[in-house]
């Protein structure tokens, strides 16, 4: 998980003149994605991408082996499936890449011989001073049968956060929007 910007415009020379200090960037199509240097857990955020949406970019992954299994789903913060702006398909991982604006939910799920510990995180953007970092909090933990009704809305992430921690070497995303 990372924070990037998003910056509308294709601008060539602002691409060099990050490049120049050491940023990460590139042009897409209508604009410029800013990779932002990290240095603890806290990203720097240049003034030229003022303007700019920050992004959370974070991606499916996960699978099951023998008698174990893990899988990081994706999920808006209503539990809705989201679109990947890339797939992949390695074993284990990574299934699906997502770039979010400003907030995002993962649904975690760790099984093993005793069973299956779900995990609902909230992971929000903050900023402040030239600095942006990722503020991450578990909203629900627990096991997937006994998920709360406030947290219905994340039923499927749920269920799809369990089918990918038994999906034997696991090559797929198993919870995104197809449109």
């Amino acid at each position: 998980m990372r924070i990037v910007v998003k910056v509308k415009g294709e601008k060539p020379e602002l691409v060099k003149k990050l490049e120049e200090r050491g940023v990460n960037a590139r042009l897409v199509k209508g604009g410029i994605v800013i990779y932002l240097p990290e240095t603890e857990g806290k990203y720097e955020v240049p003034p030229e991408t003022e303007g700019g949406i920050f992004h959370i970019d974070l991606e499916e992954k996960g699978g099951g082996r023998t008698n174990t299994g893990d899988a990081v789903i994706v999920a808006s913060l209503n539990g809705d499936a989201l679109r990947p702006y890339r797939r992949g398909g390695y074993c284990g991982g990574p299934h699906a890449y997502f770039s979010i604006p400003n907030a995002v939910a993962t649904v975690e799920a760790e099984r093993d011989r005793e069973g299956t510990v779900v995990v609902i995180k909230e992971h929000k953007i903050a900023a402040k001073d030239g600095m942006a970092w990722i503020e991450s909090a578990a909203m629900w933990k627990g096991a997937p049968d006994e998920l709360p009704e406030i947290y219905s809305h994340f039923a499927a992430a749920v269920q799809a956060a369990v089918k990918k921690a038994s999906c034997y070497h696991c090559r797929e995303p198993h919870y995104i929007r197809k449109d």
